[in-house]
């Protein structure tokens, strides 16, 4: 936690000496998909880095704190999800809810049933294929898309409720029983992560006035997620440095976003090419860089070890990610448009 404590302090930095340039009179970007591509991109960065580097912290120790990247990340992910649901709820109204499985579906399961075609062929190639085990893990990191299709279902079940009240009571209620089981479970990547998912549900339908006060009060809105957002990173940073604290990790996980959140609306989005690419595979980049992670992660190329290997590792596994995710997208979205015609 200790290097998102340190760009974390410098992003909020850089946003105060926006909101003081402008003496106070910024204008917020919007939380759009042009202004979080980019954003998409960096996240899928952090989940590949926790998944890779444990392996690679050996030889190289600098590369620990991106082994805690991943949560935080997939929060984020989960509030960039629940922001798109619920302000196209707010732009069509009951109509959006009309066909709602049948686009979300598509658009998820094309890239993961073409990825378990993929691992379940490995798996038999290498003998260790069953289909117990196959139900069981389809597909590396599948929890993600479990865990997504449920909040599908419980956005569906609050947002048919005629009254906002009524949404939120019935948001929030799934939502209890939703943490009640997977915690009584010890389904921790389940629960972790999601807070962010029903609090901005909650949160799009005042967004207008809550940009609007944020407009009026830039300083105080600075000041207080500044506080707010060094104190359970740098409490993390003890937590991850060994000190009995409890807890640590959870609070990072649901405040963490809404830093973002604010960041984006005062900074905007990134205009790289490079971010904005990997924005556009982001999904497809989730789903594939769990295999290639397993294939190619502990083994020293073209006979090099130590920190010489560790760099030829991050990029061949990068690379093969970006070309699978690329492919897979390309893939995805033929088949798409063949069901979509």
């Amino acid at each position: 936690m200790l290097y998102l404590l340190i760009l974390f302090f410098v992003l909020f930095v850089w946003a105060l000496g926006l909101i003081w340039s402008s003496h106070g009179n910024i204008a917020l970007h919007p939380f759009d998909l042009k202004e979080t591509m980019p954003l998409r991109g960096i996240l899928a960065i952090g989940v590949w880095l926790t998944h890779l580097c444990p392996y690679l912290d050996r030889d190289a120790p600098i590369l620990t704190d991106f082994c805690l990247w991943g949560p935080p990340s997939v929060a984020c992910f989960f509030l960039l999800a629940g922001y798109g649901l619920a302000v196209s709820y707010e732009k069509s109204g009951e109509s959006y809810l009309n066909g709602f499985f049948r686009r979300r579906l598509l658009r998820l399961i094309w890239p993961w049933l073409i990825m378990i075609v993929i691992y379940q062929g490995w798996r038999f190639v290498q003998g260790s294929f069953s289909l117990s085990k196959m139900l069981e893990e389809p597909s590396p990191m599948s929890w993600f898309l479990y865990a997504l299709l449920i909040w599908y279902v419980i956005f569906y079940l609050s947002f048919r409720c005629s009254t906002k009240t009524c949404r939120l009571i019935v948001l929030w209620s799934l939502a209890m029983v939703y943490l009640a089981v997977t915690i009584h479970y010890g389904m921790g990547y389940y629960w972790m992560s999601i807070l962010p998912m029903p609090i901005i549900m909650s949160l799009v339908p005042i967004e207008k006035q809550i940009k609007g006060f944020i407009t009026r009060h830039p300083y105080m809105v600075w000041i207080g997620v500044f506080i707010l957002t060094m104190s359970v990173l740098t409490y993390a940073t003890f937590g991850q440095f060994g000190y009995s604290l409890p807890v640590w990790g959870p609070p990072v996980y649901t405040v963490l976003p809404f830093s973002v959140l604010l960041l984006t609306y005062i900074l905007g989005g990134s205009r790289s090419r490079v971010l904005n690419f990997l924005g556009s595979i982001s999904y497809e980049f989730y789903i594939v860089h769990g295999l290639i992670v397993m294939l190619f992660h502990k083994d020293c190329l073209f006979g090099l070890q130590g920190v010489c290997n560790v760099i030829l590792t991050l990029l061949l596994n990068l690379l093969f990610v970006i070309i699978a995710a690329s492919l897979m997208n390309m893939a995805s979205s033929f088949v798409y448009s063949l069901k979509k015609n």
